[in-house]
C-alpha cells in the first residue's frame, strides 16, 4: 500500500476547508438610505406598496436613534446580550422589504439604516431580474457586493 505524500494530503485538506467554508460575499439591493429611521420607514413602507410586497421589519426596533436592535426577549432567546442585531442575510427571492443597519454589511454607504428589497448570494442567477425590475420603480437601487456574516452582533 501506498502511503499519501504530502502533496497530496494538502490537496484533500484545501478542497475539505472549502467545502465547509462558509461564503460570506453577498450581493445587496438597496433601495435607499437614511440617518432617520422615520425617513427609513416611510421609504420602506412604499417600496412595499409599489413593488407590492411584504413589509418585514424582523421585529427590529430603533435603539438610540442610530442603532437597531430586537427587543429584550429575542436576544435572551437567542442567547445574546441586549441589545443585539443579526443581519438579514440571504434570502435568494425578493420576498420582502426590510430595514437594516447599514453598519454591519461592508461597502455599503454609512448612512445609519439601509432599506434592503434583497440580498442573495454573489452568483445568483435570478438577481439581475430581480434588479432590472426594481428599476423599473426605482432608479437610483444601489446594487453592492458586501460581506455579511449570518452571526449576531451585540452592538455598542
Amino acid at each position: 500500500m501506498k502511503f499519501l505524500t504530502i502533496p497530496y494530503v494538502l490537496v484533500f485538506l484545501v478542497i475539505t476547508v472549502n467545502l465547509y467554508a462558509k461564503d460570506y460575499s453577498k450581493r445587496i439591493l438597496i433601495l435607499g438610505q437614511s440617518d432617520n429611521y422615520q425617513e427609513s420607514l416611510v421609504l420602506a413602507e412604499s417600496a412595499a406598496k409599489t413593488l407590492a410586497l411584504n413589509l418585514n421589519l424582523r421585529n427590529l426596533d430603533p435603539y438610540l436613534g442610530k442603532h437597531l436592535s430586537f427587543d429584550k426577549e429575542t436576544c435572551s432567546s437567542a442567547n445574546q446580550q441586549f441589545p443585539c442585531y443579526k443581519p438579514r442575510s440571504v434570502d435568494g427571492t425578493l420576498g420582502y422589504i426590510s430595514i437594516e443597519e447599514s453598519r454591519h454589511y461592508q461597502n455599503i454607504p454609512q448612512k445609519s439604516f439601509s432599506v434592503v428589497a434583497l440580498v442573495d448570494k454573489k452568483k445568483s442567477a435570478t438577481f439581475s431580474v430581480v434588479l432590472r425590475e426594481i428599476r423599473k420603480n426605482f432608479p437610483k437601487v444601489m446594487e453592492l457586493q458586501t460581506e455579511v456574516g449570518d452571526n449576531w452582533v451585540i452592538n455598542y
